[in-house]
């Protein structure tokens, strides 16, 4: 299981490394340096931040999102939102899925797991994204089947590996997002899918 969690971390690594999109960690070094709460005081920075990261992780095409319904999105959202990121749990996870699912519907937004969980992870990183990769990994690999992402990630955070720093290194990237990057680095090498 170690020689798994290692490949796990290094392709992890990898990516972050490799990528060159650092939309999401600009937005999360913006969020915990202004803090949560302040990051509402200051709308349009917040917006701005926000609008990026959804454009170039393909949140904007073929949707109905747009900057208007993003910006109504992440203003009624507000209390919900607020909850998820400053206490992480089960109950707030799925009010803020439901939540941004009925704002998204409301707006005429073309919803799904992927769009839900982009918008999701841009606040705090707490859950991987929904997308082909994450469902091709998870489906092609009995440790996922059997134990399910909960299981891993408490693996992860038990391990001892160094935790990742985002580019500004100020912040510790959170282990939902260490296997993003993992499941979005590693989809690209079949044996990964049958390894971890």
């Amino acid at each position: 299981m170690t020689i798994r969690l290692q490949r796990i971390y290094d392709l992890a690594r990898e990516f972050q490394d490799e990528n060159q999109d650092d939309a999401w960690e600009e937005l999360f070094d913006y969020l915990h340096r202004t803090g949560f709460r302040d990051c509402y005081s200051n709308e349009n920075e917040l917006f701005s931040h926000f609008s990026t990261y959804m454009r170039k992780y393909g949140m904007y095409r073929k949707t109905g999102l747009d900057d208007e319904k993003l910006r109504e999105v992440l203003v009624s959202g507000r209390d919900t939102y607020l909850e998820f990121l400053c206490t992480y749990n089960d109950e707030n996870l799925t009010i803020s899925w439901i939540n941004s699912y009925n704002l998204l519907s409301q707006l005429e937004v073309s919803t799904s797991p992927v769009m839900i969980t982009k918008l999701l992870m841009g606040f705090g990183g707490k859950t991987p994204a929904y997308d082909q990769r994450f469902l091709n990994t998870i489906t092609s690999n009995p440790t996922f089947l059997m134990h399910g992402i909960n299981y891993l990630v408490e693996i992860l955070k038990e391990s001892q590996f160094e935790e990742l720093k985002t580019h500004g290194d100020e912040n510790a990237i959170p282990w939902e997002r260490v296997l993003d990057m993992a499941f979005w680095q590693g989809s690209k090498y079949k044996e990964f899918l049958i390894e971890i």
